[in-house]
């Protein structure tokens, strides 16, 4: 599967990325996932343990290298799936092993606020037929988008979330 989105976010670029790399954060906010944690951190990047918690099929997990830094103005995130580092695969889960993304957070009404952009490519494995598998990214891809506004706002009356 290969979607992308583009919005604005009401919070600086910062803010945004911010949001982002705080994993820990993220459990409960961002619909699906069920475990994040970092396993170790670098200067510009980490490695993230995730599970997703998902309806009907068996959960994933996956093993992500994230780097993120700027380019003048502009913030960016990327990640890939890794397979030599985190914990071992469980009984019951499914091992993402193509997993691949990037957030490019560019600024907006003098700085106080982001133009995101997001792409993935990601195959979900298992015996999970395509087109279920496109639907979902297609539905949950809104509720990311929401969930990271909602997550890099430290006033939520100021502006609207996607």
């Amino acid at each position: 599967i290969r979607i992308g989105a583009e919005g604005r976010f009401p919070a600086p670029p910062e803010r945004v990325k911010q949001a982002l790399l705080d994993y820990g954060r993220q459990i409960g906010a961002i619909d699906r996932l069920s475990e994040a944690r970092v396993l170790s951190r670098g200067e510009r990047s980490l490695y993230v343990y995730q599970r997703l918690n998902l309806p009907v099929i068996d959960d994933r997990d996956f093993v992500l290298h994230v780097r993120h830094g700027a380019d003048g103005g502009t913030q960016w995130v990327s990640y890939w799936a890794v397979t030599d580092r985190g914990p071992q695969p469980r009984d019951g889960l499914v091992r993402v092993t193509n997993h691949r993304g990037t957030w490019v957070l560019e600024p907006t009404d003098s700085g106080r606020a982001t133009r995101v952009r997001y792409q993935v490519s990601i195959d979900l494995g298992g015996l999970l037929p395509r087109w279920m598998a496109r639907a979902g990214a297609g539905r949950e891809l809104p509720e990311l988008f929401s969930a990271i506004c909602r997550l890099s706002r430290p006033d939520r009356r100021n502006g609207r979330c996607p």
